[in-house]
Protein backbone atom coordinates (compact mmCIF):
# COMPACT_ATOMS: atom_id res chain seq x y z
CA UNK A 1 0.00 0.00 0.00
CA UNK A 2 2.94 2.36 0.45
CA UNK A 3 4.68 1.55 -2.71
CA UNK A 4 1.23 2.62 -4.25
CA UNK A 5 1.00 5.91 -2.61
CA UNK A 6 4.43 6.51 -3.64
CA UNK A 7 3.65 6.12 -7.23
CA UNK A 8 0.55 7.93 -7.07
CA UNK A 9 2.59 11.30 -5.39
CA UNK A 10 5.80 10.96 -7.96
CA UNK A 11 3.24 10.58 -10.67
CA UNK A 12 1.18 13.62 -9.96
CA UNK A 13 4.95 15.03 -9.28
CA UNK A 14 5.50 14.03 -12.70
CA UNK A 15 2.29 15.73 -14.15
CA UNK A 16 3.22 19.19 -12.37
CA UNK A 17 6.69 19.25 -13.25
CA UNK A 18 5.19 18.52 -17.49
CA UNK A 19 2.38 21.83 -17.02
CA UNK A 20 4.82 23.97 -15.77
CA UNK A 21 7.04 23.34 -18.39
CA UNK A 22 4.42 24.02 -20.75
CA UNK A 23 3.15 27.10 -18.97
CA UNK A 24 6.51 28.57 -19.57
CA UNK A 25 7.13 27.61 -22.99
CA UNK A 26 3.97 29.10 -23.80
CA UNK A 27 4.56 32.75 -23.47
CA UNK A 28 7.41 33.29 -26.07
CA UNK A 29 7.25 33.51 -29.41
CA UNK A 30 10.16 34.43 -32.17
CA UNK A 31 11.15 37.04 -34.45
CA UNK A 32 12.70 36.12 -37.73
CA UNK A 33 13.44 38.38 -40.81
CA UNK A 34 15.72 39.47 -43.60
CA UNK A 35 18.19 42.38 -44.25
CA UNK A 36 18.48 43.91 -47.66
CA UNK A 37 20.15 46.85 -49.34
CA UNK A 38 17.45 49.04 -50.43
CA UNK A 39 18.77 50.24 -54.00
CA UNK A 40 20.48 47.00 -54.83
CA UNK A 41 17.76 44.15 -52.62
CA UNK A 42 20.66 41.84 -52.00
CA UNK A 43 20.89 40.52 -48.86
CA UNK A 44 23.06 42.11 -46.09
CA UNK A 45 25.12 39.57 -43.82
CA UNK A 46 26.28 40.91 -40.33
CA UNK A 47 23.91 43.06 -39.67
CA UNK A 48 23.34 43.45 -35.76
CA UNK A 49 19.38 42.99 -34.99
CA UNK A 50 18.83 43.70 -31.48
CA UNK A 51 15.17 44.13 -29.53
CA UNK A 52 15.18 47.55 -28.26
CA UNK A 53 15.63 47.55 -24.63
CA UNK A 54 16.43 43.82 -24.02
CA UNK A 55 19.81 41.98 -24.29
CA UNK A 56 18.50 39.70 -27.15
CA UNK A 57 19.79 40.46 -30.22
CA UNK A 58 20.82 38.41 -33.76
CA UNK A 59 23.02 38.72 -36.90
CA UNK A 60 21.79 38.31 -40.39
CA UNK A 61 23.58 35.51 -41.91
CA UNK A 62 24.99 35.43 -45.47
CA UNK A 63 21.73 35.61 -46.85
CA UNK A 64 20.41 38.31 -44.72
CA UNK A 65 18.42 36.32 -42.72
CA UNK A 66 17.77 36.28 -38.86
CA UNK A 67 15.94 34.50 -36.02
CA UNK A 68 15.75 35.43 -32.42
CA UNK A 69 13.70 33.08 -30.63
CA UNK A 70 12.20 32.70 -26.90
CA UNK A 71 11.15 36.26 -27.54
CA UNK A 72 8.80 36.68 -24.27
CA UNK A 73 5.32 37.46 -25.61
CA UNK A 74 4.33 41.51 -25.99
CA UNK A 75 4.90 44.00 -27.98
CA UNK A 76 8.72 45.84 -28.95
CA UNK A 77 10.64 48.28 -30.91
CA UNK A 78 13.63 45.91 -33.30
CA UNK A 79 16.79 47.86 -34.72
CA UNK A 80 19.13 46.52 -37.38
CA UNK A 81 22.24 48.30 -37.67
CA UNK A 82 25.19 47.59 -39.47
CA UNK A 83 28.88 49.46 -40.72
CA UNK A 84 28.24 52.25 -43.33
CA UNK A 85 24.13 51.69 -43.08
CA UNK A 86 21.41 54.11 -41.61
CA UNK A 87 19.90 52.17 -38.48
CA UNK A 88 16.68 50.71 -39.56
CA UNK A 89 14.01 50.77 -36.96
CA UNK A 90 10.41 48.84 -36.63
CA UNK A 91 8.29 50.13 -34.11
CA UNK A 92 4.78 48.00 -32.21
CA UNK A 93 6.19 44.81 -33.19
CA UNK A 94 3.85 42.15 -31.68
CA UNK A 95 5.28 38.89 -30.23
CA UNK A 96 2.63 36.37 -29.71
CA UNK A 97 2.44 32.37 -28.22
CA UNK A 98 4.40 30.19 -30.24
CA UNK A 99 4.07 32.41 -33.20
CA UNK A 100 6.80 33.80 -35.55
CA UNK A 101 6.58 37.11 -35.89
CA UNK A 102 8.29 37.90 -39.65
CA UNK A 103 10.23 41.94 -39.31
CA UNK A 104 11.93 42.75 -42.49
CA UNK A 105 14.95 45.62 -43.07
CA UNK A 106 15.92 47.65 -46.30
CA UNK A 107 18.88 49.27 -45.29
CA UNK A 108 20.09 52.63 -47.13
CA UNK A 109 23.72 53.32 -47.61
CA UNK A 110 25.17 55.96 -45.64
Amino acid sequence: MKRLLVVFILSLWAVELVAASTTTQEKVGSIEGTAIDRSTHQPLSGVNVTIVETTMNAVTDLHGKFLITDVPIGTYQIKASTTGYQPGVKTEIVVSTNRVTMVNFELSQT
